[in-house]
């Protein structure tokens, strides 16, 4: 499976063509919060080699609770936000569209018509069953 499918794979509804804004979302929030935990590692960690490096900055201990506890937080923070958009996808389950089609078919004559039209009409179905 190609990178570009799953990724549509992830922002799409369950036709698998409607791009779903919950969705997009929670993939872009997910990743920049994901993005700034691991810069804030990376920056805490970077400081405190910096100061082991140069004897004349000020040597500190590796607080190892200060960077869990910014870590927690950050996990907590992705844990929430998914969690909002996982009950926001549950609650507009019965209104995504779910890709199914009817065919519908019309004869239609007018006045002087020598031969009847043909319409053929496609429409999408979206189930909107409330619950069960």
């Amino acid at each position: 499976m190609g990178f570009c499918k799953f990724c549509k794979d992830l922002t799409t509804g369950k036709d698998n063509e409607t791009h779903d804004v919950v969705r997009v979302a929670m993939i872009a929030t997910t990743c920049g919060l994901v993005a700034v935990m691991i810069f804030g590692s990376l920056v805490y960690m970077a400081g405190y080699i910096y100061s082991l490096i140069h004897p004349d900055a000020k040597v500190q201990m590796f607080d190892i609770q200060t960077f869990f506890n910014a870590n927690s937080t950050m996990a907590v923070a992705i844990s929430a936000f998914l969690m909002g958009g996982a009950s926001a996808l549950f609650f507009k389950k019965t209104t995504e569209p779910d890709g199914s089609e009817t065919t519908t078919t019309s004869i239609k004559t007018g006045d002087g018509a020598a031969e009847p039209q043909v319409e053929v009409t496609k429409v999408t179905q979206v189930n909107n069953v409330g619950p069960q």
